[in-house]
């Protein structure tokens, strides 16, 4: 097919597609059969124009008549209002993807956005964080999970789930730093009262977790629901999110969680060489329990320079991989260790 023709065949079906009348035949004969008279009535549009646009619907192949004068989509047309369902999605929440970005996720699941059409967008951060502590209290089975931060209050609840019995898988990413003005009192807490759960969770296969450079998408499934956000332009989230229930979102959601668990590496190979590196330097592991303690981090350049170039701290401050390595390390030294020291 030469490109004029592909042009002028798409073109053809666009003009079709561009009224408002015809779309609506279309829709409504997508959940029903019906006579001219009958989508004439339920479009309040005059049986003689109702009849018009049949005809041209008929006549690009969309619509087909049975002997009772009875109109049905054509096979054809039922995937064109599939196909229409993305653009549909787009169209209804212009402003939002004029600043979001779909440009990591693969081809296939951008073709078919359709499927996020009955989601519910949340336009704001207290109803979007209101969803997914939702989302979280209620799973029973499971709750997946890709994120490059979470608020303290999901990260309490997903600790809760783990220990009413639900099976959690988690992606996060290597490279976030948690605040230094937090982070004494953050991990405290999170020793104290997360850590032993996530340990035993990790033992028994109820909790997996993998690490990426970035995140694609910021996701929260569980058996019941989901909620998905999308990066902006420039690459960080406003964790502003489509959350439903429906079947269609709910599968296309989980598609997308399976393709970055594919491309996320488990925890165990990701510390792996950073954890031989600092059981070979044992000052750099002194550094990042300084870190945790909430001090400056004093070491000598180059060992303070092999813990950037690791990914293990950025700017002086502690990364989630840096945490997770000397939570590895950790785990191997005695019981009084496993709490934050304060100096």
């Amino acid at each position: 097919m030469t490109g004029g023709s592909f042009l002028e065949k798409l073109g053809s079906l666009l003009f079709e597609l561009s009224s408002h009348d015809r779309l609506s035949i279309l829709r409504e004969l997508g959940n029903d059969a019906l006579s001219v008279t009958k989508l004439s009535k339920k479009l309040d549009l005059t049986t003689q124009e109702t009849s018009r646009q049949v005809f041209r619907l008929k006549e690009a192949g969309l619509l087909r008549r049975d002997n009772r004068g009875i109109y049905r989509l054509t096979s054809y047309a039922e995937v064109v209002l599939k196909q229409l369902g993305g653009l549909d999605f787009l169209s209804r929440h212009k402003e939002y993807f004029k600043s979001h970005s779909l440009v990591h996720l693969p081809e296939k699941l951008v073709l078919r956005l359709g499927d996020i059409a009955e989601a519910t967008y949340l336009s704001s951060i207290s109803q979007s964080l209101y969803s997914v502590e939702r989302l979280i209290k209620e799973a029973e089975s499971y709750i997946w999970l890709v994120n490059d931060q979470i608020s303290f209050s999901v990260f309490c609840e997903l600790g809760r789930a783990l220990e009413r019995g639900t099976k959690n898988r988690v992606i996060q990413t290597k490279g976030f730093t948690y605040p230094s003005d937090i982070v004494r009192d953050y991990f405290q807490y999170y020793e104290r009262n997360i850590l032993p759960i996530d340990r035993r969770s990790r033992a028994t296969g109820a909790l997996e977790d993998r690490l990426d450079d970035r995140a694609e998408i910021f996701l929260f499934i569980s058996e019941k629901q989901a909620a998905v956000a999308f990066p902006l332009n420039s690459g960080k989230f406003d964790y502003l999110v489509f959350s439903g229930s429906d079947k269609r979102f709910h599968n296309w959601c989980s598609e997308a969680f399976n393709y970055c668990w594919t491309k996320a590496q488990p925890l165990e190979i990701v510390t792996e060489k950073p954890c031989e590196w600092i059981m070979d330097n044992p000052e750099a592991l002194s550094g990042l329990e300084r870190i945790i303690a909430g001090q400056k981090l004093t070491l000598r350049k180059n060992l303070a320079s092999e813990l950037e170039k690791l990914q293990l701290t950025r700017s002086g401050s502690i990364t989630r991989l840096g945490y997770l390595v000397r939570s590895r390390l950790d785990e191997h030294r005695s019981p009084e260790a496993n709490t934050v020291q304060s100096s």
